[in-house]
């Protein structure tokens, strides 16, 4: 399924004036939330909500793509800046173990 058949998929979900319940922003937004919890390994918290509105604004102007949204994620600073563990070498390992 791709995002605009999501979006039209809940686009009859309206308001009792009849406005939509949930837009793509909402959608992208909570997606974008999802996706830099498993980049990062990490929960969210609320010193990351203006990254994760940044990344949805930069979104918005490429229609929302699903490619805006994992460029957006990659090249935040949180994301950037993660430090990755090394392996001990396996000789290292195979010491510990003896």
């Amino acid at each position: 399924m791709n995002e605009a058949a999501v979006v039209a998929a809940l686009a009859p979900l309206r308001d009792a004036d009849g406005s939509p319940l949930i837009g793509p922003g909402d959608v992208a937004g909570v997606l974008t939330e999802r996706m830099l919890t498993y980049a990062l390994g990490r929960g969210l918290n609320y010193s990351d909500m203006p990254m994760v509105r940044k990344i949805v604004r930069n979104a918005a102007a490429r229609n929302y793509r699903f490619s805006g949204l994992v460029l957006g994620v990659v090249e935040s600073p949180a994301f950037q800046m993660k430090v990755v563990k090394k392996a001990a070498p396996a000789n290292v390992a195979a010491i510990l173990t003896q």
